[in-house]
């Protein structure tokens, strides 16, 4: 398994005053971060628009601060790329810091927060297609036609709180002839994946409970499901199509 990417993403109501708010907080980015850049965003733009971006002192992530939500993204390579466990711990680390400074800004009203984690298992016996066909479908694939891509998205909703959806779907990668001409060509396919994506928020208990306020908390509970999921039941629902989550 392939640990590809991770994406934290923050969502709250909109933060007035910001400059000044993130002036009084940003030392606590110091320890991981560099210095930020604060763009100079007009007021008219929509919230989603990052107003502030923070890059990690070695380049593998960004914080990007907009007015009402905020995203934290990570490309993992060496090491991080095949231990889960090193993944978990960077992003708890930064993640804390992360926290504090939002926190800090929106006055500990946080909306609802979600970590995507993408990773790519490639040690198959077989195509992405065929594995996913034969685990998720059975022989039922055999009434529509003959598949050249399968996607499926799975959704549950656990302690009626969190969602957690998986996106499964088979990858084709293409060997390319590059001609003198400037033209390239397709000559084959040279690898069969599948990817994972892992989705997993607290957006059921934001939207069903007017009262409720994402805490950090939630966060960690989420970073503990993601390795929950990874470790012990992602390679059986991609293998076998078993998939139970209720611990």
């Amino acid at each position: 398994m392939i640990i590809k990417q991770t994406n934290l993403n923050l969502v709250y109501p909109r933060i007035m005053e910001y400059r000044k708010k993130f002036a009084n907080s940003e030392d606590i980015l110091q320890q991981y971060f560099m210095p930020s850049t604060i763009l100079p965003i007009p007021e008219q733009v929509q919230d989603e628009v990052p107003r502030i971006i923070a890059q990690t002192k070695n380049g593998h992530s960004v914080l990007n601060i907009a007015l009402s939500v905020s995203s934290f993204i990570t490309n993992y390579n060496g090491e991080f790329l095949s231990d889960w466990n090193k993944c978990k711990e960077y992003l708890a680390q930064r993640c804390s810091d992360i926290y504090q400074i939002i926190e800090s800004m929106t006055e500990n009203n946080n909306t609802f927060v979600g970590l995507i984690t993408n990773v790519e298992i490639d040690d198959l016996d077989g195509t992405g297609l065929e594995i996913l066909k034969k685990s998720l479908f059975g022989e039922d694939t055999e009434k529509m036609g003959k598949l050249y891509d399968l996607s499926c998205k799975l959704t549950y909703v656990y302690k009626r709180r969190y969602y957690i959806n998986i996106t499964l779907q088979n990858l084709r990668e293409f060997s390319v002839q590059q001609y003198s001409n400037g033209r390239t060509c397709i000559t084959g396919e040279r690898k069969h994946t599948i990817s994972a994506s892992i989705d997993i928020n607290d957006r059921y208990a934001a939207n069903n409970d007017m009262d409720y306020e994402s805490k950090k908390e939630a966060f960690d509970e989420i970073l503990q499901i993601t390795s929950n999921i990874i470790d012990n039941k992602l390679e059986y629902l991609v293998r076998k199509g078993e998939f139970v989550y209720d611990e």
